[in-house]
């Protein structure tokens, strides 16, 4: 599995970059739990370990990476709040359609 944000620094740890390079923004930690089963420790980045602090607990690595979250719209390349890679996106400047339900209300 690949993601072009995360970078594998050993077997069972990730570091999740976002927009500012070369400094991550969180640590994926992989560990067995008590029933044998693989979970994903999603931490802050902070160069000493002592210094991290978890902040999720995920089944498996997408969902870790997935949670870690984007830099504000503004801080995104294309100023649409959405992270690169999204598939359906709302160019910047034009609202988004509101979701009709059933009998066509909004």
């Amino acid at each position: 599995m690949q993601f072009s944000d995360v970078i594998r620094y050993d077997t069972n740890t990730w570091v999740v970059l976002r927009n500012t390079p070369g400094t991550p923004e969180a640590v994926v930690q992989r560990v067995t739990d008590t029933g044998g089963e693989a979970r994903y420790l999603l931490l802050t980045w902070a160069l000493a370990d002592a210094d991290r602090r978890m902040v999720g607990i995920h089944t498996s690595l997408r969902a870790a990476v997935d949670a870690v979250p984007w830099p504000r719209k503004d801080q995104l390349p294309d100023g649409s709040g959405h992270p690169p890679g999204v598939r359906r996106r709302v160019p910047s400047g034009r609202p988004a359609q509101q979701h009709r339900g059933p009998t066509g209300a909004a």
